[in-house]
């Protein structure tokens, strides 16, 4: 049994999701903010809603999904940005890329992703990663393990709201999703010092991410 501690210290963010889980057929998945979690828990709606803070539930077998730290910080930093008002004094635009830089871990959107998986055993967790791959390879172990068949669903992965600008008071219109995910690309891409200050924020994330062996994927 090989207990997960991480290293640095999980915050305690207003509504955090540690301990949330889903449990179906003896199998418990463990859902990451930003790691495809919106999709899987439809893929899993036929199971029920656990608590792992609450339940007793070390000895099942677990799955997780995980995402590359770099790009689930890219898609966290635009969700939990899309609806702060361009007129607050505090709007991340007003502050600039140097302060979003510093601060780096917002909510547990921007989270590390080894936080979720503190107290978990490692060896009875099933890896998947956020690629091309995630939808074949999920829908597939699901129906080996638990005789569930998804072939064909059409699950709602992104709900398209990334493509849409929030409208504020006064008709102000702020940035979607999708732009702010291309605004945060190119910072990373040209502002010195930006790729390498999340890599230090995530440095365990990275190096945990590179280490576990994925379902369907040659280590």
């Amino acid at each position: 049994m090989t207990i997960f501690r991480p290293r640095g210290t999980i915050r305690a963010w207003h509504r955090h999701p540690y301990g949330q889980a889903m449990l179906l057929h003896d199998h418990v998945y463990v859902p990451i903010p930003k790691s495809a979690s919106t999709w899987c828990k439809q893929l899993w709606a036929q199971g029920r809603a656990v608590n792992l803070l609450v339940e007793n539930l070390r000895d099942l077998p677990h799955v997780v999904i995980l995402r590359d730290p770099i790009d689930r910080w890219i898609a966290g930093f635009a969700q939990c940005q899309v609806g702060n008002d361009p007129d607050w004094e505090g709007h991340w635009e007003r502050l600039g890329w140097d302060w979003v830089f510093r601060q780096v871990v917002f909510d547990n959107h921007t989270e590390p992703q080894v936080s979720f998986l503190s107290g978990l055993d490692l060896d009875r967790i099933t890896w998947f990663r956020v690629d091309d791959d995630l939808e074949s390879h999920m829908i597939q172990w699901m129906k080996d393990q638990t005789g569930i068949d998804h072939t064909g669903l059409v699950a709602d992965r992104y709900r398209g709201s990334d493509q849409q600008p929030r409208m504020f008071r006064g008709g102000r219109q702020g940035r979607s999703q999708a732009e702010l995910q291309t605004m945060a690309r190119e910072a990373l891409a040209t502002i010195p010092g930006a790729r390498q200050r999340l890599e230090d924020v995530y440095q365990e994330d990275l190096e945990f991410y590179h280490s576990v062996k994925y379902v369907g994927k040659e280590q």
